[in-house]
């Protein structure tokens, strides 16, 4: 009979022990886990500086991540930001379907299909900004971007900068552009 009692309590430890163990490995996944802290839907943010509006940015999905290491939004179903003026008036607005927001760095990063339309109605695409609010800048790079003009004038280039109110505007190097012609009626050729 204390035969048994010792194999008894010897697999109700061993028991106890595993249990214990694989509670302990449950945990650490859970705490260095990619699980986000926060998730939002239909989300308006409207970052300021200095009590004036700087920023407004929508996007269908946001996840954010605040903890010791790490402090970011991440919208991965796109967004739309707007840009101000010092005197609050509209600068442009810009489309991205994907966005990244460093908050501790104040950077964000927007990417694919990246498409930014100034007030005066001058479109500017390319695929990928950096916004650094540290440096008040914004650039793309060096990488490819297509201007189109209000007036049709397509104009291509490699280095987009501005800055972070979207007023200074600026290609670093334009690319020789070819126009399309399209004939009229009464033999005139216009510009598409």
């Amino acid at each position: 009979m204390k035969q048994y009692l010792y194999v008894l309590a010897a697999l109700f430890f061993c028991i106890s022990a595993c249990n214990l163990k694989q509670e302990q490995q449950t945990n650490e996944a859970i705490k260095n886990s990619t699980i986000p802290d926060q998730m939002g839907t239909d989300v308006d943010i409207t970052y300021s500086e200095e009590g004036q509006i700087k920023v407004k940015l929508k996007a269908p999905t946001l996840i954010m991540k605040d903890n010791n290491t790490e402090q970011y939004n991440e919208f991965p179903d796109g967004l739309v930001m707007t840009f101000y003026n010092k005197e609050g008036e509209k600068n442009a607005d810009l489309y991205a379907n994907y966005g990244f927001d460093d908050v501790r760095a104040r950077e964000r990063y927007v990417k694919d299909s990246v498409r930014i339309v100034t007030t005066e109605g001058a479109v500017y695409t390319t695929n990928e900004l950096y916004i650094d609010e540290k440096k008040d800048s914004v650039h793309n790079n060096g990488k490819y971007v297509k201007i189109t003009d209000t007036d049709g004038t397509l104009v291509q280039g490699e280095g987009f900068v501005a800055n972070t109110r979207m007023e200074k505007i600026r290609i670093l190097k334009t690319l020789p552009s070819q126009v399309p012609i399209e004939s009229t009626e009464q033999g005139q050729t216009i510009l598409d």
